[in-house]
């Protein structure tokens, strides 16, 4: 997961999450919450148990954010609740900007770090909210 920085549903027969890299786009049978369980798991961890840290902690109940790898300061956030099909993940740490689309409050233009743009139908002022949550994580979980 070092070089994602989007997991995006796909509602395709073949395809389950549309995989954002730095330099390339990849489509996968494996769900979102899959790739995330397979990913928290490499670190030793399952998806649930690293939501369930993140709630503990800092009582993030809704739209949690995940901790995949602390010591690479890797974390991913929700855009929705986790069981709307349509929730993409976002890595924190790779977006550069984030715009309101055209000026649509409810269109947001995510820029990433090496270039990538993402256009997403969520809000700006969620994106935001998400990435201070994620960045909040980061520090808590900085120095344990």
């Amino acid at each position: 997961m070092k070089k994602t920085i989007a997991l995006i549903p796909c509602l395709h027969p073949n395809f389950g999450t549309v995989v954002y890299e730095t330099e390339r786009t990849i489509y996968v049978k494996e769900a979102c919450m899959d790739i995330l369980d397979n990913s928290c798991m490499d670190g030793g961890a399952s998806y649930i148990g690293r939501k369930s840290v993140i709630v503990r902690d800092l009582n993030y109940i809704q739209k949690t954010i995940v901790m995949i790898d602390r010591h690479k300061k890797l974390y991913i956030f929700p855009t929705h609740s986790q069981e709307n099909v349509l929730c993409c993940w976002i890595v924190s740490g790779q977006v550069l900007q984030v715009n309101a689309l055209n000026g649509n409050p409810k269109v947001s233009e995510i820029k990433f770090k090496g270039g990538r743009v993402i256009v997403l139908p969520v809000s700006k002022r969620i994106i935001d909210g998400q990435l201070f949550r994620a960045y909040s994580c980061q520090i808590r979980y900085s120095n344990s």
